[in-house]
């Protein structure tokens, strides 16, 4: 789950690139 805090903090868009980390029972979310 994306929260809008996390959105906001990583300045994620539409159109905008980013990567995500899967890792066990967690993901982390990045801008590329």
């Amino acid at each position: 789950m994306v929260t809008t805090p996390s959105i906001e903090e990583l300045e994620l868009a539409l159109g905008k690139p980013a990567c995500a980390l899967f890792k066990a029972s967690s993901v982390i979310l990045m801008r590329a």
